[in-house]
């Protein structure tokens, strides 16, 4: 009996012992995992922005953040060429208008008025380029002024034929100007009496002595102290043999400008069968 009781404990405890070292193992081999995410260090991730930050060293300042500055727009450009042209710096009108053309090739108030500065500065053939564009390109806006400064550019270049041309345009669009001044609209330029005078000249260098006339016969109705117009009229009255015409124009050169008198009198002293010997063309003002 005892030793059935022995034997029984013997078993119970074997058991137990077995139990354990199971329990041991299964502990053993979970450990490793366990351990590795317990002591391995965890990972901060960097806030947004941080790593852009700059530590300062003693005496350094803070730099400030920079814009790039935007370029000159065409239409700044336009009205910086407009201004200069305005109080006679051409030259620097010229640059300012180069540049709005540079940036937009399509602008045809910025070809004109790059045209005018040209002709200003007696570059002419450069003025006839810019001013054709600015007619290529959109021929609406182009304007009395624009044609005026083409008729003078095409004087200088002795193309008479497209000089009247020109003149033409720029009278038509002047008097619609006129037209339309009384709505608001008013527009830059010569005088009316600038731009009949051109056309006198223009039809005096085709030699068409009585247009020419009658174009400066408007030109001393508008401005009587015209000089340039009074004394063109007088070489129309010597071109077509109205001699005592202009003698009187002389007189009235006397009063008026002494320089153009004294150029009048020379040419009346010359004694000619052929009056329109004394024609030579005027490629700008007389």
């Amino acid at each position: 009996m005892r030793f059935i009781l022995s034997a029984v404990c013997f078993c119970l405890t074997l058991c137990g012992f077995t139990q354990i070292r199971a329990q041991d193992q299964l502990t053993t081999s979970a450990s490793p995992a366990a351990n590795s995410a317990a002591t391995k260090p965890a990972t901060s991730q960097p806030q947004p922005g941080l790593s852009d930050v700059k530590i300062l060293l003693p005496g350094e300042t803070a730099a400030m953040p920079t814009t790039a500055t935007e370029p000159a727009t065409e239409a700044s450009l336009y009205l910086k060429g407009l201004t200069l042209l305005d109080t006679g710096q051409n030259a620097e009108a010229v640059e300012a208008l180069r540049h709005a053309v540079e940036h937009d090739p399509n602008d045809a108030a910025a070809y004109g008025k790059l045209g005018v500065a040209y002709a200003a500065l007696g570059q002419y053939k450069e003025a006839v380029v810019a001013l054709k564009m600015a007619i290529r390109v959109k021929p609406e806006i182009v304007d009395a002024e624009d044609y005026y400064h083409l008729s003078r550019a095409y004087t200088a270049l002795e193309k008479f034929p497209l000089a009247l041309e020109a003149i033409k345009l720029a009278l038509y669009i002047k008097r619609a100007d006129q037209v339309n001044h009384e709505s608001g609209n008013t527009s830059r330029g010569p005088a009316m009496a600038d731009l009949h005078y051109s056309a006198g000249l223009a039809f005096y260098n085709l030699k068409r002595f009585r247009e020419a006339n009658e174009e400066l016969k408007q030109v001393i109705a508008l401005n009587p102290k015209h000089a340039p117009g009074q004394f063109g009229l007088a070489l129309t009255y010597l071109a077509t043999g109205d001699r005592k015409a202009a003698e009187k124009q002389q007189e009235v050169l006397e009063s008026l400008d002494p320089v153009y008198a004294a150029k009048l009198a020379k040419l009346l002293a010359i004694k000619s069968d052929n009056p329109q010997g004394l024609v030579f063309v005027f490629k700008s003002s007389p």
